[in-house]
């Protein structure tokens, strides 16, 4: 499993940069905590600890992502969809 956190990591790194245009505005507190989750989720898979989804467990990434109004088909709602889907297929066990 630990080639495929290794290969979460650059998701991350792309949902990280989508964020960071969010650090700034109406929802800056909300727009943080995302990117805390996140760096958080990086750490852990960089590191090879992060538990396995066994195809069932999600991270939460996108809890609290909608207060943000970012449109369904934004660069960061897409980022952290990939995210998920790829933990859920590929970080299994």
């Amino acid at each position: 499993m630990t080639a495929n956190l290794t290969n979460l990591v650059p998701l991350i790194d792309q949902a990280l940069a989508a964020a960071s245009q969010r650090s700034q505005g109406a929802h800056q507190e909300r727009a943080q905590q995302l990117t805390n989750a996140l760096q958080a989720v990086r750490q852990q898979a960089a590191a090879g600890t992060l538990e396995p989804s066994r195809g069932v467990v999600t991270l939460g990434l996108t809890r609290g992502v909608a207060d943000l109004g970012e449109p369904l088909d934004s660069p960061l709602i897409q980022a952290l969809g990939a995210i998920e889907k790829y933990y859920q297929e590929h970080c299994r066990e």
